[in-house]
């Protein structure tokens, strides 16, 4: 697995998260049972969201410390997957306090 191997499979989970994520906003659901299960589900994907960046760093590490080229210059390929992280924690977290206080829109 090269390192444009895994930004790939990052950038592809997030943006079918995204795709998703739009779906819910154009038809949300009403239902505090649907509700908690979206939020289970959208947890689970920013889990996912947050083991695959962190499985390419370590990647590049261990390819890193192999050939004992561990320098500044090739510790910006990391740069990447940090910022591919930060939308996985950023969708368990919204999503966590979600599923602890759901709403629903009682009319």
């Amino acid at each position: 697995m090269s390192f444009f191997t895994t930004i790939f499979i990052n950038l592809f989970v997030l943006t079918n998260t995204l795709f998703l994520y739009s779906v819910f906003l154009i038809r949300p659901i009403k239902t505090l049972k649907g509700k908690k299960n979206l939020a289970k589900g959208a947890m689970i994907i920013g889990g996912i969201l947050i083991i695959l960046p962190l499985i390419g760093m370590l990647y590049i590490l261990f390819t890193l410390f192999q050939v004992f080229m561990l320098s500044i210059l090739y510790l910006t390929e990391i740069i990447p997957f940090i910022l591919l992280l930060i939308p996985g924690v950023v969708l368990f977290i919204h999503r966590w306090f979600l599923y602890k206080n759901p709403r629903t829109d009682n009319i």
